[in-house]
């Protein structure tokens, strides 16, 4: 495997970071109208917020088995 399970967490989180702190993706989202039946931005926010938490859960469990 070419990235180890450290390396993949800390590029997971450098592309949650980048998400959730970045105006321009959001603003380009907003100019959508519908996406899957919900507002654009809406889907954005759910969307992020799970990939941060997906994330965090990732990481605690990898790290609570001493595998990262």
């Amino acid at each position: 495997m070419i990235l180890n399970r450290l390396s993949l967490i800390k590029l997971w989180f450098m592309v949650d970071a980048i998400l959730a702190l970045t105006p321009p993706i959001y603003w380009w989202v907003n100019k959508q109208s519908v996406f899957l039946g919900l507002p654009a931005n809406l889907g954005y926010f759910l969307f992020v917020s799970v990939c941060i938490t997906a994330s965090v859960v990732v990481a605690y469990c990898l790290d609570s088995e001493g595998k990262a």
